[in-house]
């Protein structure tokens, strides 16, 4: 019993992931199965919040409850690193009081011919790609809509490396909130937290809700 359960919970989030996707999910199933799963899953779980019902509503309607302000930007970080042609996908998103101020994700320098750029990520350092791709933090700090951005936060899938946390403690970033950090022992990544220590950054991991 329990595994139909859960089966047909899951099935309802993937149809509420469709439709956040843009993909048509009204054929997948008819009408009446529709209502039926929606009507089980309220009968058997009336207090819970965290559950996703398909009930036919636009987007906004899928999600039962709002997201927190965190899980809000991370996903949007999460979404822009999607633009990123790179195989490791970062974005980046720098708030303050709640407002966007700069969104960036990795990749070559815009209006260059990306075709003569190596791709390569072993070699000399001429002939691999870390030379020549600006990091999505510095990509979010480029496209901000103000130029102090003291006492910010910024979102990002990845922990910085070395160069961005220079970076976003020259521009006095308060906060960084990242999502993975599987570069931990590479020499960049502790030399970032180094130079963490020597600074007033507040840095916690993600813990949040993702969409994406």
């Amino acid at each position: 019993m329990n595994d139909d359960i859960d089966k047909l919970k899951y099935r309802n989030e993937i149809e509420a992931m469709s439709r956040l996707r843009n993909y048509k999910v009204d054929d997948l199933y008819n009408e009446s199965t529709n209502a039926d799963i929606s009507n089980k899953i309220n009968e058997l779980y009336p207090s819970c919040d965290g559950y996703i019902y398909n009930d036919h509503q636009a987007v906004n309607d899928v999600i039962s409850q709002p997201i927190s302000w965190d899980s809000y930007f991370m996903n949007i970080a999460i979404l822009a690193s999607l633009r990123s042609k790179d195989t490791t996908k970062v974005g980046a998103v720098i708030v303050q009081g709640r407002k966007i101020l700069g969104v960036g994700y990795n990749g070559f320098p815009s209006g260059v011919d990306e075709s003569k750029l190596p791709t390569d990520r072993v070699g000399s350092l001429q002939n691999v790609k870390y030379a020549y791709t600006v990091h999505a933090e510095l990509n979010a700090i480029l496209n901000t809509v103000k130029h102090d951005i003291s006492g910010s936060s910024i979102y990002v899938t990845l922990f910085p490396c070395c160069r961005c946390m220079a970076t976003l403690i020259q521009k006095k970033i308060s906060e960084v909130i990242y999502l993975d950090d599987k570069h931990h022992d590479e020499p960049e990544y502790i030399a970032s937290r180094k130079l963490l220590e020597l600074s007033n950054i507040v840095v916690r991991k993600f813990e949040g809700t993702l969409l994406l």
